[in-house]
């Protein structure tokens, strides 16, 4: 087995939410399953019931309906199908069960379902003292079943009593009391809570605990919900009619996805609450054909229910053609799981914690909360947690020095030491390692201020032109034009205005513009927001640093490279031909449109001209991303055509250099239990064809390139909380470059935490990168990811590859309008022809 720690770097201590648990397994648990079937609704649908409608219902039965089967016996259900007992239930009909059990307690004649529970097996726990010694490291297909059911088990345990306070809601392994003092946020109660969930590591289980925050709507007539958000001040329904567009529009986007019971005649309230898709103006005046004659949604329900819609009712539409006036619906007790609108996002800022201490003292304060030792499910399986946070070792790496371009052509690179400053550099005074040349600027005005700012906006665009030229970007025009928005001055930027000019003033205007150079024109574009902060700064020539900023943004998009990293590690890429790819997350359709595309993306480097990314020589750190999208059938999670999309990406690298050696893949929206699907379905089809294609090329010096495959994510819990002052940076977090690979590892795949990017509010989230295939780099892949972190071109503070990943959909963007595009000379990365447009949008 190839070296999984790493050694390199500065050793220290740190402090982490993790804690100790100590579990003394019961000789024997029992695996049941427990179905709940679906029930068919008046309409003939069938409805099928949630995970937190499941537990309702599995506590009905054991607390209400059948308690002589399990008041003496402890059981744990996770709200699907699993139910986990210490003792055999004695059922009558032998090894299954089925009982009737009310839907709700509301009803005065509650739907009936049935539970049927079924014994399934034996679990032997004992199995789970080996996967956690690590004998299966690298070897998860070996891994017993027992032993992840075991951890299952675990789960549903240590969730089981938190789910069962009053009032408390729930969205996978967090748990939101309900709270005593609630926080209003216009529509919203902003709810605290806690994850919690139980880790399996090297040699040990551990707890990981974090504070979360969610905005939650309590229970309400959905009327009142729609007057919370359009208008909070004002409470008068008349305030809902005739809404103009706008809001109309903003409080559709709102409501989507929220769910509601109906509360009107047969429609009883104990039906499933059902998502809204969609909303209408006048819903009375809605028409459709009943029995084949047409009537409107206003006479329908006053022949059926006896209930008059007023005119100019707002109405909800739920499911796909059944239309509500918002009068009759109810919505019940939710998290909101849509987009939270941007005008509440500054709230839930304000009550995160506001830095490391605060956030661990908050940490231990909800351990408190959570009450593990009075939970009777924990205690009746003999598990028990250490209150003290973990305390585990880890590494501060060596940051590399940064390199510039030459000041005059006879002079040496400026290099910047990271030593002092880890993680941070100022790119002021510094002329650009590449610059881009042989560009024209353009400037858009998109702000509809012609004549009030026209001067300082002027001012902006010549003090950043010179600002371009002393970095060493040669554009064209010596003094760009400032394009207003009521008068084109050229084919281009006609059409870049038509199709943006609808968008003028609205939420989607960055969009449109960026839709519109990326895809329509195949134009770069930079948007300035036109903030009267900036303008003020432009006034008093305080804008430099904010022009130096959109400049690494510019250059880079012109195929420029700002800056590169300079360390001996970086001297291993010179070793062998390779490739860095970067899948990004798949982008799946909305829930509401399920039979819509998810989409794909593979972005790869290319070569520059005499070199790559990763070439020989002086253009080793010039690289550019060759950028591919594909559409593959809904809600797939595997990228079906990875292959395909990685095999061009070869194929044009291999046009201008040597034959490819290594493969480095980040792969990102990946969870651990899709680990072997991937490898399964995406790494080893794409080993095999690279392998048969250098049979066919007849290539003898390797059977095929050498393959790295990460994963990388960020939607995890861990953090850690430095003990000593000098291992803290100025925002209390851990220093640039901290690295964890033992302590918390996983004991079946190589992985570590690597903090790359200084702190600056909050909690530092750090990467965490899970090793599905590694034959290159060993023990020392922690520090490459490191070190190549300081090649994002747009940022003077480190990032980590998550949000490199993330800013491919940039690139993604672009290549949709290369097929487009194609007739003209256009380069796979943002630049299509050489010119940049820079367009000011209103703040």
């Amino acid at each position: 087995m190839a070296q999984r720690y790493g050694t390199e770097g500065t050793p220290t201590l740190v402090q982490t939410n993790a804690f100790q648990l100590e579990w003394h397994p019961r000789s024997k648990v029992f695996h049941y399953d427990a179905i709940i079937p679906l029930f068919t609704a008046r309409s003939g649908k069938d409805i099928k019931l949630s995970g937190a409608k499941g537990f309702e219902i599995m506590q009905r039965l054991q607390t209400q309906m059948a308690p002589a089967y399990f008041s003496t016996r402890k059981s744990a259900f996770d709200g699907k199908k699993n139910l986990y007992v210490f003792e055999v239930l004695p059922f009558t009909n032998g090894a299954s069960e089925r009982f009737e059990v009310p839907l709700d307690n509301h009803s005065r004649n509650p739907k009936l379902v049935q539970v049927t529970i079924t014994y399934a097996r034996e679990v032997n726990v004992s199995v789970l003292r080996n996967y956690l010694a690590g004998h299966f490291q690298g070897q998860p297909g070996a891994v017993n079943s027992d032993a992840l059911v075991s951890l299952s088990m675990l789960q549903v345990f240590l969730q089981a009593a938190p789910r069962m306070a009053h009032g408390a809601l729930f969205k996978g392994s967090s748990v939101y009391p309900k709270p005593t003092r609630p926080i209003s946020m216009g529509p919203f109660e902003l709810r605290p809570g806690f994850f919690q969930s139980i880790r399996p590591t090297m040699k040990r289980l551990i707890l990981n605990v974090d504070p979360v925050l969610a905005p939650t709507l309590e229970r309400q007539p959905l009327a009142d919900v729609c007057l919370n958000y359009i208008s909070p001040d004002l409470r008068d329904n008349r305030v809902l009619q005739d809404l103009e567009r706008t809001k109309f529009d903003n409080l559709k986007q709102f409501l989507r996805g929220i769910k509601v019971v109906i509360k009107l005649g047969n429609h009883a309230s104990s039906m499933k609450a059902r998502a809204i898709r969609g909303l209408v103006q006048d819903v009375g005046a809605e028409s459709f054909e009943q029995d084949g004659v047409s009537t409107t949604v206003a006479d329908y329900f006053m022949r059926a229910y006896n209930v008059s819609i007023p005119k100019r009712t707002l109405g909800v539409l739920i499911g796909h053609h059944e239309l509500f006036p918002i009068f009759v619906c109810e919505v019940p007790s939710q998290i909101y799981s849509s987009r939270l609108p941007p005008e509440f996002v500054n709230t839930i800022l304000k009550n995160v914690p506001r830095n490391p201490d605060e956030r661990l003292s908050r940490i231990q304060s909800g351990l408190k909360l959570l009450s593990h030792e009075n939970s009777e499910f924990l205690r009746a399986d003999r598990i028990s947690i250490d209150p003290k946070p973990l305390a585990i070792n880890g590494r501060f790496l060596a940051p590399p020095d940064i390199a510039f371009g030459r000041p005059h052509p006879q002079q040496h690179r400026v290099q910047v030491s990271l030593v002092q400053r880890r993680g941070a550099w100022d790119t002021m005074g510094k002329r650009l390692y590449y610059p881009s040349e042989g560009y024209t600027l353009a400037v858009i005005n998109l702000t509809g201020r012609i004549t009030i700012t026209s001067s300082l906006m002027h001012r902006f665009v010549f003090e950043l032109a010179n600002l371009m030229r002393e970095k060493g970007i040669h554009i064209n025009n010596t003094q760009p034009p400032v394009i207003q928005d009521s008068g084109p001055q050229s084919d281009i930027l006609a059409t870049m205005n038509r199709a943006i000019r609808d968008a003028q003033n609205a939420p989607g205007l960055y969009e449109n513009a960026k839709r519109a150079g990326d895809i329509l024109l195949g134009v770069p574009t930079q948007c300035v927001r036109w903030s009267g902060k900036l303008q003020d700064d432009v006034g008093h020539q305080k804008a430099n640093q904010y022009m130096n900023n959109l400049i690494l943004k510019m250059n880079g998009k012109m195929r420029g490279t700002n800056y590169v990293p300079l360390s001996a590690g970086m001297e291993y890429l010179k070793e062998k031909i390779t490739i860095v790819l970067g899948l990004g997350e798949l982008q799946h359709p909305c829930f509401l449109s399920p039979k819509a595309h998810t989409i794909s993306g593979c972005i790869t480097s290319i070569p520059w001209k005499h070199g790559s990314i990763l070439r020989f020589g002086h253009n080793l750190y010039r690289w550019l991303l060759f950028a591919q999208i594909r559409a593959q059938p809904s809600r797939m999670e595997i990228i079906e055509k990875l292959t395909e999309m990685v095999l061009n990406a070869v194929q044009d690298f291999s046009k201008t250099n040597p034959l490819l050696q290594r493969i480095i893949i980040f792969r990102d929206g990946v969870s651990e239990g899709e680990f072997e699907q991937v490898r399964m379905y995406e790494l080893e089809p794409l080993k095999a064809a690279l392998a048969q294609a250098y049979t066919r090329l007849k290539v003898t010096a390797i059977p095929r390139p050498a393959f790295t495959f990460i994963v990388v994510g960020k939607r995890h819990h861990f953090r850690f909380f430095p003990k000593r002052p000098q291992d803290q940076d100025r925002s209390g977090n851990m220093l640039s470059g901290f690295v964890i690979d033992q302590g918390i590892e996983h004991p079946v795949y190589p992985d570590f935490y690597l903090q790359s990017q200084p702190g600056l509010k909050g909690t530092s989230i750090p990467g965490h990168y899970s090793i599905i295939e590694d034959e290159n780099y060993g023990g020392d892949a922690n520090k490459w990811v490191f070190l190549c972190a300081h090649r994002f071109f747009t940022e003077e503070e480190l990032v980590g590859y998550k949000q490199y990943l993330t800013h491919s959909a940039t690139a993604m963007r672009a290549q949709r309008a290369v097929s487009k595009f194609r007739r003209q000379s256009i380069m796979p990365m943002y630049v299509f022809q050489e010119i940049i447009i820079l367009d000011f949008q209103s703040d």
